[in-house]
């Protein structure tokens, strides 16, 4: 597997891999989503009428695996951009409010295409909205939720500046080199 990373390191720039880790995680997050949307809509459609369980099932899918697709973004994807001071809570709250804008067109898109398609679409649909909300959350992510510290580009350390010594520049403590005129 270290020859994958290194004809990425060589072929890839640093943003493309990042873009291939979200995509990495967030392909982890489908089958979450997937199991348990088929696995409330399940448990919901005796309970409820046919659209409450759709829609309930749909919002619990997506609402969980945003949270596992927080957790490895955080740890790999922007792993080198944790900003000191932040808390895990504070981008976490960032991530689930980039990512509910993402889950409102995943949502809709799911329930456009049950309306046109059917229920028996569903886990379909679902696959579509996760599609189409992908680029939408990565650039959102990418800009807001795990920027540098500076809020832009990394900017490369300031060079060290040496002071030479009073005793190296001839000065004394009178303030003239020492000669008499």
């Amino acid at each position: 597997m270290e020859w994958v990373t290194r004809l990425a390191r060589r072929y890839l720039s640093r943003e493309q891999r990042r873009f291939i880790k979200f995509c990495v995680v967030g392909a982890s997050g489908v089958p979450v989503n997937l199991v348990l949307t088929w696995l409330a809509h399940r448990i919901l459609s005796g309970v409820l009428p046919a659209r409450g369980a759709v829609a309930i099932a749909s919002l619990l899918g997506i609402g969980v695996s945003i949270g596992s697709n927080f957790l490895l973004n955080d740890l790999w994807t922007w792993g080198d951009r944790r900003q000191p001071g932040t808390g895990l809570g504070a981008r976490l709250l960032r991530f689930y409010g980039v990512s509910s804008v993402g889950a409102g067109v995943q949502f809709g898109v799911a329930m456009l295409l049950v309306a046109l398609l059917g229920s028996p679409y569903l886990l379909l649909a679902q696959l579509a909205g996760i599609g189409l909300a992908t680029l939408l959350n990565y650039v959102a992510n990418h800009k807001w939720t795990f920027r540098p510290r500076d809020g832009g580009a990394k900017l490369p350390p300031a060079p060290e500046v040496s002071v030479p010594s009073a005793s190296a520049t001839g000065i004394t403590a009178t303030g003239n080199s020492g000669y008499r005129e």
